[in-house]
């Protein structure tokens, strides 16, 4: 009796060890390839009887095409790991001993097959529906020949290729009534992390703030019983720092954890918190934490959990990735005097920027606006010069400033930022007379350091328009001259 008990206690502990989404059904049903189309595919995303359904397949052996079913709505959690997937089809033909399987097929990324065929060319299709599906795949070990990502699964373009043969010479037809899939899958054993997520330009100093990072507990056990002020530290990558003092946390889900203290120093994240006695599942929420970038190039990046300096017990080990930072090298003046916006040997590389592209302007140089031009993301340190009249740049992201933008020897120059403003020892500047010009901003403005933005008395041609938050730094020393500053959202100086 004792070894029967001990038995039935390690089956039910390895069950109990994989979780499973589904039988899920898709929501997108396409074709591919040649062979007698399935008609109206979309028939096969639900089983009501109504059924895809092929025309005559004759002059056996021949094919359909390829009835390919996608978008299943999985959402295996983050860090699990894919044991295994089952398909069901409900199948018939309109005759008796015809119709078989020719590819039974999973696919990553909705257009090609990828991992084993599950087709079984021996059996026939039943002959009427009888509402009954045929299984293929072992169950919760079987990965169909290749390995699978938890992205991979949760994606719109997992799915099956379904293509029937007949093997007989009459003409015969194929119906698919539904496909349905299930997943099993092993969830994670440590705290699911996600957000942190920040893009960042080469050489551009302004804080970037991160999505949030949340800190799911996952397991009640994973946070240790019972500690008292202990703390969880997050390091900022080489290359980067955080925001001094920006940013805060917050117990979001679950009870009896209490966050005691919460700093950010320039190279980590500490958070001081105490446990219950008794396990709860608990999430952590920080949010507003700003990196700022330093020496780091173009590449992705990752603020981590430090085992060493923490000193609780939180289910890491340490190393792991409490956020990415992903920095794109900008398109960067020549070095050696810039020129004309448009022209290549103004540029690093000998091309210019184009719409999707972060520009950098060096110091030292000074680009030429003599055409409206748009970017992405814009870092002037040199110079910006209207040389036309009524021309524009449009910043698309934020735009950092440190050096000078003259708009005062040409009518109508625009700056039009749809991100963030950052003036830190620069100069906005715009001419006296005629059409006047115009800086807009779309999202908040900062202003720090020896500025100027100077619109000259008495032209009403001209405008500042500033639609978020207007903040002028304590130790600022500004100069804010002329008419026309219009302020849409709040204003703190």
């Amino acid at each position: 009796m004792k070894r029967l008990i001990s038995y039935i206690l390690v089956q039910f502990v390895v069950v109990m060890a994989f979780a499973q989404q589904g039988p899920n059904s898709p929501s997108t049903a396409t074709e591919s390839g040649a062979g007698v189309s399935w008609g109206t595919t979309a028939n096969a995303n639900a089983q009501d009887d109504v059924a895809a359904a092929t025309g005559n397949i004759g002059n056996g052996p021949s094919t359909t095409t390829n009835l390919i079913v996608t978008n299943f709505g999985f959402a295996i959690p983050a860090g699990s790991t894919i044991d295994g997937i089952v398909v069901e089809i409900d199948k018939y033909a309109n005759w008796a001993n015809t119709m078989v399987d020719n590819t039974i097929q999973l696919t990553k990324n909705g257009t090609a097959v990828t991992g084993s065929n599950k087709a079984d060319g021996a059996t026939y299709w039943a002959s009427a529906d009888s509402d009954t599906y045929t299984s293929y795949g072992t169950g919760t070990t079987d990965l169909w020949g290749t390995t699978w990502s938890v992205a991979e699964i949760n994606a719109s373009t997992f799915g099956v290729f379904v293509q029937a043969a007949n093997n007989v010479t009459n003409n015969k037809r194929a119906r698919v009534d539904h496909v349905r899939v299930t997943v099993y899958y092993t969830p994670p054993t440590t705290p699911i992390i996600s957000g942190g997520v920040g893009a960042f330009l080469e050489g551009d100093a302004t804080p970037v703030t991160l999505t949030n990072i949340v800190i799911n507990e996952n397991v009640a056990t994973n946070f240790a019983n019972g500690q008292s002020s202990l703390t969880y530290v997050i390091d900022a990558p080489a290359g980067f720092t955080f925001n001094t003092g920006v940013g805060s946390a917050a117990v979001t889900s679950g009870t009896d954890l209490t966050i005691n203290s919460y700093s950010i120093t320039a190279s980590a994240i500490t958070l001081t918190m105490s446990t219950a006695a008794v396990a709860t599942v608990y999430e952590i929420t920080i949010t507003g934490i700003q990196g700022i970038i330093g020496a780091a190039t173009a590449g992705s990046y990752n603020p981590t959990y430090n085992n060493g300096t923490s000193t609780g017990t939180w289910g890491l080990s340490g190393g792991e990735n409490h956020g990415t930072f992903t920095v794109t090298a900008p398109i960067t003046s020549n070095g050696t005097g810039g020129g004309n916006w448009n022209a290549g040997a103004s540029w690093q590389g000998g091309i210019a920027p184009v719409a999707g592209d972060q520009v950098l302007i060096l110091a030292g140089d000074v680009i030429n606006a003599n055409n409206s031009y748009t970017c992405a993301g814009l870092n002037i340190a040199g110079g910006l010069t209207y040389t036309a009249n009524n021309k524009t740049i449009t910043v698309n992201g934020n735009c950092s400033i440190s050096g000078t933008v003259d708009g005062t020897g040409n009518n109508g120059s625009t700056l039009d930022i749809n991100g963030n403003l950052t003036v830190s020892g620069g100069t906005i500047k715009f001419t006296n007379s005629g059409a006047g010009g115009m800086l807009d901003v779309s999202g908040n403005t900062t202003v720090s350091g020896t500025s100027t933005l100077s619109l000259a008395a008495g032209n009403g041609n001209q405008d500042f328009l500033f639609s978020g938050t207007f903040t002028v730094s304590p130790s600022a020393n500004v100069s804010i001259g002329g008419a026309d500053f219009i302020f849409v959202g709040a204003t703190s100086i």
